[in-house]
């Protein structure tokens, strides 16, 4: 007879416990407990599967769970049934590939007969069951310590304790590195990782998570966490931490976050971070129908160019481009009459929304505490809490559109323009565009064109404004009938040298 040759799988969701009292939940300590009891059943131990800090309900892929399916072994085992699926779906995939299993708890994983496929399957059922709970329970819990203001995390946070006095010499740094950010051109979050790695301040550390030198990326995602000014995001919804010392104001908060949203170097190859943007990003395109990408003519410092991706067809030098599309852009808002009258009700309807989300909000967490208070079903809560979302979702796009518009109208409060030789002039500088940052500027040219199409001229010709031309948004349609009725026919722009 055949000696049986076992696999071993083992897998915790997180190893918090390798040297606490709970040690034998330990991933090692699992398998060497299936060895000892492969051993003893006279069973030989074959490969042996591991997955640590892997869940086995939020969904997140189980590699080595995975390769014991593609491996097929006859035999498996286990600590418990939990511990190898994490539902019917798991069960019936080791059905498939023919791997039975025999769990340190007495349980087996058999499909020989009908009774035991109905018992495995029964099981697999009441675990992913327990599994759901498990995770609605701990998300009742995380509200409730949302609610009651008490951090949340795994690992205290950068600068200050899981209560929020502030740790001394963290806290220092990061509120410096903050004043440097906002006021020092030459302060990137490069520099910052650069300065806080040298002075060998590494990330919070707990267990085997943390304790990394910082990079760029991880600087700038550390100063958009609002713990930072004293409170903390859960399900959507801020909630004021107790007791907590800010390390920032929120005005300096938000300064922050303008400086990571827009911020530009200005440099080839140089971000501030992902899906920065330049003014025409996805608004210049080719009479081919492609958008123009943003690229430079040779190595770092030449001129910025958009160009069209489709080879041998046209490169325009940026300069030129956006200083033709700006201002014709502000020729469209020079007609608007009624613009301060426009500015005005924007104005107030922003205001009026921003104050029905603020009540929508309150008589949300009122309710929210009834619900705890009263033991309604995490489920229940969830689906308050989607609906809740959806609705400040809707708040926060009607105030987004009216912020553009409001962006349009205050400029052209501002916009003067005059003859000059027959050619027509507009004091930009008086309007502040210089000033905007690109995504704002971005905000009032898309809120006013549908694209921006520039026609292929002849290579090595000077460009010229005539090879531009616009689509427009309906507000665009608009304010260019207003315009042309006032000024139309012009002769726009010069040749641009």
């Amino acid at each position: 007879m055949s000696t049986v040759v076992a696999a071993i799988y083992a897998r915790i969701s997180q190893d918090k416990h390798k040297d606490g009292p709970y040690k034998d939940l330990n991933v090692d300590d699992q398998i060497e407990n299936c060895r000892a009891r492969i051993e003893s059943l006279g069973w030989q131990v074959g490969e042996i599967y591991r997955d640590d800090s892997i869940s086995a309900y939020n969904g997140d892929t189980r590699p080595a769970f995975e390769r014991l399916i593609r491996d097929a072994p006859a035999m498996v085992v286990s600590d418990k049934q939990d511990r190898l699926t994490r539902g019917v779906l798991d069960t019936l995939k080791l059905k498939a590939a023919n791997v039975e299993g025999h769990f340190l708890d007495g349980g087996r994983l058999a499909f020989s007969t009908a009774d035991e496929e109905t018992f495995t399957l029964i099981r697999s059922v009441i675990d992913g069951a327990e599994g759901r709970k498990k995770s609605e329970r701990q998300k009742s819990a995380n509200l409730r310590y949302a609610k009651a203001g008490k951090y949340r995390g795994s690992i205290r946070p950068f600068g200050q304790t899981t209560k929020g006095e502030w740790v001394d010499g963290e806290a220092e740094a990061v509120r410096t590195a903050a004043e440097d950010l906002l006021n020092d051109s030459a302060t990137t979050f490069y520099t910052i990782a650069k300065r806080w790695n040298a002075a060998g301040l590494l990330t919070p550390q707990t267990g085997k998570q943390g304790g990394k030198q910082w990079t760029s990326g991880t600087v700038r995602n550390y100063f958009t966490r609002p713990r930072l000014y004293g409170v903390q995001e859960y399900n959507g919804t801020l909630y004021e931490l107790a007791d907590w010392k800010p390390l920032l104001t929120k005005d300096t908060f938000d300064q922050l976050q303008t400086l990571i949203n827009s911020k530009r170097t200005g440099q080839r190859g140089v971000s501030k971070g992902r899906g920065d943007a330049h003014e025409l990003t996805g608004i210049a395109k080719c009479e081919c129908g492609r958008g123009m990408n943003v690229g430079y003519r040779g190595a770092k410092g030449t001129p910025r160019i958009y160009r069209c991706p489709t080879v041998g067809h046209q490169s325009v030098t940026a300069e030129h481009l956006e200083r033709t599309v700006m201002l014709h852009a502000l020729q469209l808002m020079s007609g608007q009459d009624e613009a301060k009258a426009e500015a005005e009700e924007a104005t107030n309807s922003i205001r009026d929304l921003l104050d029905s989300k603020r009540v929508l909000q309150a008589t949300h967490e009122a309710w929210i505490d009834e619900a705890v208070t009263a033991g309604l079903s995490p489920a229940l809560i969830a689906k308050r809490e989607t609906v809740h979302a959806e609705e400040c979702s809707r708040i926060d796009a009607e105030v987004m559109s009216l912020r553009q518009a409001l962006g349009v109208n205050l400029l052209a409060t501002e916009v003067t323009m005059s003859w000059d030789d027959g050619v027509l002039n507009v004091d930009h500088q008086r309007t502040g565009w210089e000033s905007l940052p690109v995504p704002q500027r971005r905000d009032v040219l898309m809120s006013l064109f549908t694209g921006v199409h520039v026609a292929r001229g002849q290579q090595g010709q000077r460009f010229k404004p005539e090879r531009v031309s616009f689509s427009y948004t309906p507000l665009g349609d608009r304010l260019y009938d207003q315009w042309a009725e006032n000024w139309s026919p012009l002769e726009v722009l010069g040749e641009v040298p």
